[in-house]
């Protein structure tokens, strides 16, 4: 007979406050990820993970913690705080790698415009950079007018689309970088708008529009850009271009859309929606915390932003630390990620 064994390992109470504590569960898909990552950005990730647990429990021991609710991805109270702080922190990394590539994707802009120009190669990328650019800006009207029918101030939605794009940049930075097995945006783009800049902006009509956007704003873990880019770095082995990899995803994609349409609609029917807890959560999670923000209709929380701004600030800091002294021990994607989203 096997000895018995239990992955759960117990839990450790943090400062004494049961509420707060550290997990102790054995992964051994997670132990094959990260023995693959590199040691400073597990370390980072371990470090701030048990640093905002600390944070967690000290707000709620002084009674100092938050009382904000957000979506159903945050949790409440000194969560709040700490999503806060990663969402400035992921914005932070997020612009410091596009000012990273700031040369290249200027030259892309003019390969873009003048296909004669020969600064740049893209004869072995998945598509010219001509195209790659127009269905980038094709994509941006399509949804910006898509946002506005369904009832989406148009104030708003540059704010939606910006915080979305900085969302989809950081995943797949993460886990194609960091080789984490996956990640999410720290705080859905809809309850961003909410707590930064109020409900007031929106009205309720543009509450309900965006919150029909957590379909593709709110779990974000799994997505085509992570594995694309993935088989992208495969596929920089092959010599060649990679149009015939273009038309594979693309054949991927809609088999996949299909088969999952068809297994959701049957299962639907022999068992009913409401019997199937994955598909009831995701259909009517989003909506449950509505009634609450609609009745009450709040303002900008600004100790919202301050937690963003101190998430901001610690991120610059990391990020200069890391490129100005090489004995620096503390990796930026570990501080972005490492609220455990």
């Amino acid at each position: 007979a096997f000895p018995a064994f239990t992955f759960h390992q117990g839990d450790i109470p943090i400062l004494e406050n049961p509420r707060v504590s550290l997990h102790i569960i054995l992964s051994f898909a997670w132990v094959g990820f990260f023995y693959l990552v590199n040691l400073d950005i597990t370390f980072s990730i371990w470090f701030f993970f048990v640093l905002f647990k600390l944070e967690r429990a000290l707000f709620a021991s002084l009674g100092i913690a938050g009382n904000e609710v957000l979506s159903a991805y945050e949790g409440g109270g000194a969560e709040t705080d700490i999503t806060h702080q990663a969402t400035g922190a992921a914005i932070v990394f997020v612009l410091f790698i596009l000012w990273s590539a700031r040369h290249h994707l200027k030259d892309v802009a003019r390969k873009a415009w003048s296909a004669g120009f020969s600064d740049i190669d893209d004869s072995e990328e998945l598509m010219s950079y001509r195209k790659a650019v127009i269905g980038f800006l094709a994509g941006l009207v399509f949804f910006f007018f898509w946002l506005w029918r369904t009832g989406v101030p148009v104030i708003v939605i540059p704010i939606v689309l910006f915080v979305g794009l900085c969302w989809y940049i950081f995943i797949t930075r993460v886990v194609t970088g960091a080789g984490v097995a996956s990640a999410r945006g720290p705080l859905v783009p809809e309850f961003f708008v909410i707590s930064g800049f109020g409900t007031g902006v929106l009205g309720a009509k543009g509450i309900v529009a965006l919150n029909f956007t957590l379909v593709w704003q709110g779990e974000m873990r799994q997505f085509a850009m992570i594995a694309c880019s993935n088989a992208l770095k495969l596929a920089e082995r092959i010599r060649g271009p990679k149009g015939r990899l273009l038309w594979g995803m693309m054949i991927a994609l809609a088999a996949t859309f299909i088969s999952g349409v068809w297994m959701i609609m049957t299962k639907t029917h022999e068992h009913g929606a409401l019997n199937l807890f994955n598909i009831n959560w995701v259909g009517v999670h989003g909506w449950q915390l509505l009634p609450p923000v609609m009745a009450e209709m709040p303002g900008p929380y600004m100790r919202g932003w301050l937690f963003t701004a101190l998430g901001a600030i610690a991120q610059f800091f990391l990020v200069w630390a890391q490129y100005s002294w090489s004995w620096w021990p503390l990796h930026p994607i570990g501080f972005a990620i490492g609220t455990g989203f």
